[in-house]
């Protein structure tokens, strides 16, 4: 008998999208949940964020209903009328705040496009919520029975509509990632072959019924400068933004349903020394997490504690090169094959620090390494400039266009 038949082997099972039951369950836990106990979920914020808009339609309605009255006006219709008007008001507002954030996106000259159909739809989704609670107030003023009525079709309205929404709220959170962030705020100035790059580890592929391909996210060009890398790391400088790129990479593969998960490597260590818990659940901050070992993307940050040298003290570069090789060989080592392959044939992004250009090839030959796939399918990304230096309102480079997401 072999030793390593003594070790549980990894249950390779592909993560499942959440479906209604799953929504459902979340829903029942984010209502009936003590958020003072444990932490607040992104499902949590966005079922809390609509029931505040129906209350801002209910009461505004009703209010004006009752300034109505002192003024000698009687009648439900009245409060019918004032409930449209409600509705109107906050269209226009909404409106306007879309209009803002499509004027900063333009000013800020980023190199991503701006998202402006998801922007609408989220503004579409405010308005949609505060005329439920209007309408229904609108509608039990004309007839307390009408109200009942009304209030039982807004529910099921409220739900059918938010269903597509929390499935992508729980992909999201299920990612692990420290906060939201979309590629159309980075700043940074990134030549545009990199940003397709960066675009297209951001688009999951679409798969049909079985499992085959159906929409790819590789480029449709012939151009020879453009590599697809599936495997990317991203160097740079303390504030340069290359968490913040990251996440984005990760924000944007999540909201468009892909299964994605963000993590650190410390982390990654401690993950890969439990053994026989594969097959088993991952709870972080209360959320349940997506099996890092399976899922489509992968992002790991904080590659640079490895690699960063901490002044005033008595070790020198080449210790800590040799402890950051040390530890890559250490997660080879205890990394079972299926799940080296696992990581092999899905995406990956690695978060290292400001190293220079021969640190960041020796790091690169370390992650194809590690991994298992040659030093050509991994790309390099280096950000040289703070984010907080960047002046909003200057010209980027010819290469700094706006790439199709």
């Amino acid at each position: 008998m072999k030793a390593n038949q003594d070790q549980a082997q990894p249950t390779l099972l592909k993560p499942k999208l959440p479906g209604a039951r799953e929504v459902v369950d979340q829903v029942i836990r984010d209502l009936f949940g003590k958020d003072v106990q444990d932490t607040v979920t992104f499902s949590y914020e966005w079922v809390a964020d609509q029931f505040g808009h129906f209350a801002l339609g209910f009461e505004i309605t009703l209010a004006l209903s009752w300034v109505a009255t002192l003024f000698g006006y009687q009648g439900g219709e009245l409060g019918f009328w004032i409930s449209l008007a409600v509705v109107l008001a906050f269209a226009v507002k909404e409106g306007d705040d879309f209009r803002r954030q499509w004027i900063k996106a333009r000013d800020a000259k980023s190199m991503f496009k701006f998202n402006g159909l998801e922007i609408f739809y989220n503004t579409f989704t405010s308005v949609f919520y505060i005329a439920l609670g209007a309408v229904v107030t609108g509608f039990g003023l004309l007839n307390p029975k009408y109200g009942l009525f009304a209030i039982l079709i807004a529910g099921v309205l409220a739900f059918s509509f938010g269903y597509a929404w929390l499935r992508k709220k729980l992909t999201f959170q299920q990612a692990g990632m420290p906060y939201l962030y979309r590629l159309a705020n980075f700043p940074g100035l990134i030549g545009k072959q990199d940003a397709q790059c960066i675009v297209n580890l951001s688009k999951p592929e679409v798969r049909d019924a079985k499992g085959k391909i159906v929409e790819s996210s590789k480029p449709a060009t012939s151009d020879a400068k453009t590599t697809d890398y599936k495997h990317l790391i991203i160097a740079g400088p303390l504030d340069s933004g290359k968490s913040c790129l990251a996440v984005g990479i990760g924000s944007e593969f999540a909201i468009r349903m892909g299964i994605g998960r963000y993590t650190t490597l410390v982390k990654l260590l401690e993950a890969v020394l439990k053994k026989g818990e594969w097959d088993k659940p991952e709870f972080d901050d209360g959320r349940i997490l997506w099996p890092w070992q399976t899922s489509e993307l992968l992002i790991v940050d904080d590659v640079d504690v490895l690699s960063d040298h901490i002044s005033n003290t008595p070790t020198d570069i080449a210790s800590e090169r040799g402890i950051a090789q040390c530890r890559v060989d250490a997660l080879k080592s205890r990394i079972p094959p299926e799940l080296r392959l696992a990581l092999k044939n899905r995406r990956t992004v690695w978060v290292v620090g400001d190293i220079d250009d021969g640190e960041l090839k020796r790091w690169k030959a370390m992650i194809a390494d590690l991994i298992d796939v040659p030093l050509v399918q991994v790309g390099t990304l280096r950000l040289n400039q703070k984010i907080k230096e960047l002046d909003p309102g200057r010209e980027g480079p010819p290469a700094a266009e706006k790439v199709k997401q």
